[in-house]
């Protein structure tokens, strides 16, 4: 969608191809009109700026079909896309000269000229907001305020931030009126273009958003944005629990409880940490139980925090299950904290799992052994150097590299040639441990014989290092 794919730029070759003298008046009007129903078939907006010079033909028909494909190109563009295609319009057309003058010079007292697309003219004005004659877009705003039915609000949101002043303050007058509950299902559709304006430093757009943020968390509103809740597009999810999530409104015990099921990881941290105002402790636990096992790292984390704060009686047990966490963070979370309650060797409890790892546990057990353990400790671990799943093969490669490297470089130049290309390069990182210059002839002969590009790769990582090693001695 941002960009103009190889199909849809031989459609445009066509369409710029000089016809010829005789034989074809007759059929040019129709392989235009053609032309343009394969463009607007292939869906690609950022194609617009590239047929936007046929809205000035002299044939009727072309200018006519030319503004409705435009149209339902600009149509196609989400909330979020509205923002890059403002940009990419205006950097497409700020060099537009001689052939292409009729959009260059407009003038702000001709744009009646666009009155003769009456079922285009939302698009063709929208486009006008993005001119880079900052009269042009002024007037564009004041006609795209005498549209009243919403399709006319993100373009309007938009010049909120325009580069000038009087852009700004006719955009602002504009969506003054428009900031009302029957506009709500508007709002949430471009919800996502409110929520850049707190992001935009060129002005303070902070009592505009709360305004909007104050009317879509009416009661009034409920049933509009609780199915805004379960769109499809996370950008408008996000923006939706993120107004939620931060007012005191009925709704909030809701809204959390769906946000701890949705499927987007930001919005499951943003309930999470909302459960903090929860009454209710025996719901509060069965929240997080059902996150302890959360896919994303913070989450878990927080969910340790909770038991901390909340309920101390069980948070030993919690943290002891952490310290076999696959993530590092949770591991070293929870270790720095059980230690300061007591004196701890976690490594022995790493050397108890390892006797008889539990399958779920076993990635932390032979991490959390390769943190905290010593030498002896890698004849406990040397043996999942050869298991079936890549991700041991590997994570068993750095906890021997951490305890003792210097005594399994013979190892790591086997497992180099692993047929994982992760684990081949965790056997090049533990190599740069040890003195591998001796043996890089033959890691050299493995480069000229072996197929495999991340293997070569590998070596030429080491190559590289021993070029630095040497120039370093």
């Amino acid at each position: 969608m941002r960009r103009i794919t190889e199909p849809t730029r031989k459609i445009l070759n066509s369409l710029y191809q000089p016809k010829d003298l005789f034989g074809r008046f007759g059929s040019r009007k129709e392989d235009t009109c053609d032309l343009l129903s394969n463009i607007k078939a292939c869906g690609e907006p950022a194609v617009i700026p590239d047929i936007l010079y046929l809205i000035f033909s002299k044939d009727k028909s072309i200018s006519q079909k030319a503004a409705k494909v435009i149209g339902v190109l600009l149509k196609s563009l989400s909330a979020k896309d509205i923002i890059w295609f403002d940009q990419y319009f205006r950097q497409r057309t700020m060099s537009w000269s001689y052939q292409k003058s009729e959009w260059a010079n407009l003038k702000p007292q001709k744009l009646q000229f666009f009155a003769r697309f009456p079922g285009s003219q939302l698009s063709l004005l929208a486009l006008l907001s993005f001119h880079i004659n900052g009269f042009i877009r002024e007037e564009a705003v004041k006609l795209l305020s005498l549209i009243e039915d919403g399709r006319e609000i993100p373009y309007i949101l938009l010049r909120l931030n325009d580069w000038v002043k009087q852009v700004r303050e006719t955009a602002h007058k504009a969506m003054e009126k428009r900031v009302e509950p029957k506009n709500t299902q508007h709002f949430i559709s471009n919800i996502y273009l409110v929520g850049a304006l707190s992001r935009f430093q060129r002005h303070d757009h902070s009592h505009f958003i709360n305004s909007i943020h104050s009317f879509l968390t009416n009661r009034g509103s409920y049933k509009t944005i609780k199915k805004a809740l379960s769109t499809d597009d996370v950008y408008t999810r996000r923006e939706c629990y993120k107004i939620f999530l931060k007012s005191d409104k009925p709704l909030l015990d809701e809204v959390v409880n769906k946000g701890l099921k949705d499927s987007d990881i930001i919005i499951r941290y943003w309930a999470i940490k909302s459960l903090k105002s929860a009454s209710d402790l025996r719901l509060l636990k069965q929240h997080l139980a059902n996150l302890e096992n959360d896919p994303y790292m913070p989450n878990r984390r927080e969910v340790l925090k909770y038991y901390q704060n909340m309920f101390p009686d069980i948070a030993e047990r919690k943290l002891k299950n952490a310290i076999f966490d696959h993530h590092p963070s949770i591991r070293y979370y929870a270790r720095y904290y059980l230690s300061k309650k007591n004196k701890i060797e976690f490594s022995d409890i790493y050397r108890e799992a390892m006797k008889e790892p539990i399958k779920r546990k076993i990635v932390g057990t032979i991490s959390g052994l390769g943190e905290t353990g010593n030498k002896a400790d890698t004849s406990l671990i040397i043996s999942y150097t050869t298991h079936r799943t890549a991700k041991i093969r590997k994570l068993s490669i750095r906890a021997i590299a951490k305890l003792a490297p210097g005594n399994y470089c013979d190892l790591f130049r086997a497992v180099i040639k692993d047929n994982s290309p992760r684990v081949s390069r965790e056997a090049a990182l533990a190599l740069l441990h040890c003195q591998y210059q001796s043996i890089f002839t033959e890691l050299w002969d493995l480069f000229e014989s072996t197929d495999k590009i991340h293997i070569r790769k590998n070596i030429l990582l080491l190559a590289s290092n021993r070029v630095i090693f040497k120039s370093c001695v």
